[in-house]
C-alpha cells in the first residue's frame, strides 16, 4: 500500500509539471465551455437540459477522455519504449502496483479537472448542484471512464506512435461522440454514428442525472461492452508483442 501511495503521488506531480498536458485536458475544456456558453442565450435547452449545464457535462467528459488517453495511454507507451518495463521486471515493485498507481493517478487528476470545471461553471454561469449530485457526477463519470482507460491500454502498445494515435482518438471520439455539438444539431446520417460512440454514452450517463431521469442503463451496458472489447484487444496485442 505504501508503494502504491508513493508512486501515485509521484505520477500526479509529474502530470501537473507537464504544461502542455494541463492545457489539453483542463485548459481546452474550460476555454470551449466559456466559448460555447457565450454563443447561445441562456434559455436554450438540449433534451430539456439548459445549454449552460448540458455543455458543462460535455466539456467535463471531453477533459476526462483526454486525460485517460493522453496521460495513461501515452505514459504506458513512453515507459515501454524507454525500457522502463524491463527495469520493472527486476525491481521489487510488482507490476500490478505500478499499473495501479498510474490508473489511480489518472483518476485523481481527472477528478481535480472535474472540480475545477464545476467551480468555473459556478463563477461564470452561477450553476450549482446539491452536494449529493456533485458526488454522483464525480463517482459515476470516474467509474464510467474505465472504458477510455481500457482504450488507453491499446494505445500504450504503440510506442512512439502513441501520442499522435491518442490525439486522433481523443479528437475523433469527442467530435463523433457529440461532445462538441449536441446530437440533434447534427445531420441525420451522422446522428446514427454518434449514438454508437462510447463518448456519447459516457456523457449521456451524466446527462441523465441532470435531467432527473436516473441512471441510463442502456448507456451503462454499451460502455461495459466497449470496456471488455478494448481490454481484450489490448491484452491480445500485448501478448503478441511478447
Amino acid at each position: 500500500m505504501n508503494q502504491l501511495v508513493k508512486l501515485t503521488v509521484l505520477n500526479i506531480k509529474r502530470t501537473f509539471r507537464d504544461v502542455s498536458y494541463i492545457l489539453m485536458v483542463i485548459g481546452f475544456p474550460l476555454m470551449f465551455y466559456v466559448l460555447y456558453t457565450q454563443m447561445f442565450s441562456g434559455d436554450v435547452e438540449v433534451n430539456g437540459i439548459p445549454w449552460v449545464e448540458y455543455s458543462l457535462i460535455s466539456m467535463i467528459a471531453f477533459g476526462i477522455v483526454g486525460n485517460a488517453l493522453s496521460n495513461f495511454g501515452v505514459s504506458l507507451a513512453d515507459e515501454k519504449s524507454e525500457g522502463w518495463y524491463d527495469f520493472l521486471k527486476v525491481s521489487p515493485i510488482p507490476e500490478s502496483i505500478y499499473i495501479g498507481s498510474q490508473l489511480l493517478a489518472s483518476i485523481l487528476v481527472s477528478t481535480v479537472s472535474m472540480i475545477l470545471m464545476f467551480v468555473a461553471a459556478y463563477l461564470i454561469e452561477g450553476i450549482s448542484y446539491t452536494p449529493l449530485e456533485y458526488i454522483l457526477f464525480i463517482i459515476i463519470m470516474q467509474v464510467a471512464s474505465i472504458v477510455f482507460l481500457a482504450l488507453a491500454t491499446i494505445i500504450g502498445q504503440f510506442g512512439r506512435s502513441a501520442k499522435p494515435i491518442s490525439l486522433f482518438f481523443y479528437l475523433g471520439l469527442s467530435l463523433l461522440g457529440g461532445l462538441w455539438m449536441p446530437v440533434i444539431a447534427m445531420p441525420e446520417g451522422i446522428q446514427k454514428i454518434v449514438t454508437k460512440m462510447p463518448t456519447y454514452h459516457f456523457a449521456e450517463i451524466a446527462h441523465s442525472i441532470q435531467s432527473k431521469q436516473g441512471l441510463n442503463m442502456k448507456s451503462v451496458g454499451i460502455l461495459i461492452v466497449y470496456t471488455i472489447v478494448f481490454f481484450v484487444i489490448g491484452k491480445l496485442i500485448a501478448n503478441k508483442k511478447r
